[in-house]
Order: structure tokens, then sequence, then C-alpha cells
């Protein structure tokens, strides 16, 4: 399960990359529902899974995927499990001509709806503190969806947010492949372990 993590987070950086190298400007995936800032939802289906066995599987993956379980579970109840995490969304901009890279902390909230023989996924722009003056948690990444004119508006203010903003979305892409490939495939994340212990 790390490794495929790794590989897939080298495909994001290496499409970072060549995104801000090219002269194309990367598009914006449509919200699902823009209002409550849903970004993307998917129903994963296993038949025969009760709902108490789908969220240990969850759990599993959950525990795999994060440092510390405990510090991103927001709430837990009998159907539904929600997770609010950090992603780092590196953004380059260009500031009294010269170019800097940093790397934002994104919000998203993950939320987990069980029943039994499936299970629905959904992340959120849950928010983000990116500056002082900003109450806390009051600056949304989805608010930035208009793509600027031109590449090199890519590292100004408000482009380099649009392209942080791509990147915000691809990387919710590689949480939602990952718990869907966790869920369906419970043993990919499971350590392998010795016979002899």
């Amino acid at each position: 399960m790390k490794r495929i993590t790794q590989i897939l987070l080298a495909l994001l950086f290496v499409s970072f990359q060549s995104q801000s190298q090219s002269g194309s400007i990367p598009q914006l995936k449509s919200y699902e529902d823009l209002s409550t800032k849903l970004y993307t939802s998917k129903v994963i289906e296993i038949s025969g899974k009760s709902k108490k066995e789908l969220q240990n599987t969850f759990k599993n993956w959950a525990a795999t995927a994060f440092n510390n379980l405990r510090e991103v579970m927001v709430s837990e109840t009998e159907n539904q499990i929600v997770l609010v995490y950090i992603t780092e969304v590196p953004v380059v901009q260009k500031l009294v001509g010269i170019k800097v890279t940093d790397n934002w902390p994104l919000y998203v909230r993950f939320v987990a709806e069980f029943k039994d023989d499936k299970i629905r996924v959904s992340l959120y722009d849950d928010g983000n503190s990116l500056y002082a003056y900003f109450p806390p948690r009051s600056v949304y990444i989805s608010n930035y969806q208009t793509p600027p004119n031109t590449k090199k508006e890519l590292t100004k203010r408000m482009g380099s947010w649009y392209l942080a903003h791509t990147v915000w979305q691809q990387k919710c892409d590689l949480v939602i492949y990952s718990v869907e490939n966790g869920i369906l495939n419970p043993t990919s994340i499971s350590p392998k372990r010795k016979e002899d212990f």
C-alpha cells in the first residue's frame, strides 16, 4: 500500500511539474455540489459484507493511509466515520521576479458512510488558514475556479491559487483510488507477515 501511494505521489509530482512547465493550463474538474464544497464522492459496493465489517476494513485502510488515525478521525457513529486531514500542495509564485515554491497545507473533510454491502466516501473542501489576516479555516480552495488566461499568470497570486486547486483535486482523486483499492483488496493494505513470529 505504501509503495502504491509513493508511486502515485511521484506521478502526481511529475504531473504538477509538467503542467507548470508545459504551455497548457490545467483544467479543474466540476464539483458534485459546490454550494456545500463537496468535491467528489464514490459508492463502493462489496456484496456479502455487513456494515460493521466494512467499517473495520475502512479503519484498517485509514490506519495505514494516515500516520495517526486518532488525530484525523473527528467523528464516529454506527453509520459514519468522518476524517479531517491536511494535504500539502506545492505552490509556485513569482515574488519580486524570483520563483518561489512553497507547500500549502489544505484541509480535506473525508466522510465515509456505511450500509450493508456498500460504502459511500465523500471529499469536501474544509476551509483553510492560509494567512494570519484571514480568520481560521475561512479560505476555501474551491473558491478559485477561474483559470488564468496565460501560462505566465500561473505564477501570479490568483493563478497560483488556481493551480494549487487543480493539484488539491488530483490528491483527492488519489485518496478515492486508494480507499477503493483498500476496501476491495483488503490484503493489499496489510503488512506482509512472517509465519515464524
